[in-house]
This record gives structure tokens, sequence and C-alpha cells, in this order.
């Protein structure tokens, strides 16, 4: 598995080429994660919390700079297993999405046709991540799980 975060940053930078409006983010590591979970047995070996510029910040209560209801967190697992068993862990009201290893929480802010566009990005970031000769998704995580269905909770 790559370490620093690359596949989890590899995503929103596919997420970013595509258009939506990511904005800054926030790589945790195991001092960081407020969690406590990043690199754990049950948790991801990756973990980045994204803002998206459409959340409307007052909606928003908890003002934490790590706060995934601004936008939501990309997490990686060290299988798709490992991702699809985490799919109905975490907050009440997130919509997760999870494609092979990659699973993405998505904060209850966004509308669905926002989430439905974070599951096309996903979708298509497995196959690649961009033309600019960027190592390809499917590279970390596997052809097999690159092939894998687009899971959507929530």
């Amino acid at each position: 598995m790559p370490s620093h975060a690359q596949v989890a940053l590899a995503v929103l930078n596919q997420m970013r080429e595509a258009g939506m409006p990511v904005r800054s983010s926030v790589i945790f590591t195991r001092r960081t994660d407020p969690d406590s979970s990043l690199g754990t047995g049950s948790g991801p070996a990756e973990k980045v919390v994204f803002f998206d510029a459409r959340v409307n910040r007052g909606a928003v209560v908890d003002h934490c700079y790590w706060n995934p209801e601004f936008g939501g967190q990309v997490e990686v697992y060290p299988d798709p297993a490992a991702a699809a068993r985490q799919a109905d862990s975490g907050p009440d009201g997130y919509r997760v999405l999870v494609r092979g290893s990659v699973l993405v929480r998505l904060s209850p802010h966004l509308t669905r046709l926002q989430v439905a566009e974070y599951a096309d990005v996903l979708t298509h970031a497995v196959g690649g991540l961009s033309a600019s000769g960027r190592s390809r998704l499917a590279d970390h995580v596997g052809v097999d799980a690159a092939r894998s269905l687009l899971a959507v909770a929530g």
C-alpha cells in the first residue's frame, strides 16, 4: 500500500480535474487522526478530509478544520472487503460511496445530485487518474478492485 495518502490524494486530484468544487484538504497520520482508527486493523490505511465549496458553512455545527461535514472524507483500505465492511459504520447522515478499496464519506449537507456527481467521478477515477501521467488508481487498488461495482449507501 502506498504511503503518505497517495491513493486518497489521487482520488482528490481526480475530483478536482473533473471540476468538483473540492477546495483544501487535510491529510491525516496516525498521530493526527481524530478517530484514532488510521492504520489499525479495522481502520483505513489512508484518510484525507476535503472541503466542498457548495456546503453552507452556517449549517455545520462543529467548525473543526478536520470536520468532514464541510465536504467529505476519502478513506483507503487494504482491500475491497475491508472498505465494504466499513460502509455502514461512521456517523449518521453521511452518504457513502465504495469503489474497490476506496470509501468516500460525503457530507449530509450535500444534495443527492451532488453526491451523484461524486459517484460518477469515483467510478471513472478507478479506471485512471489523469491523462497528465499521474498513476492510475487501478495500479494501487488492483484491477479486480477497479472493476468492482459502485455501491451507494444512504
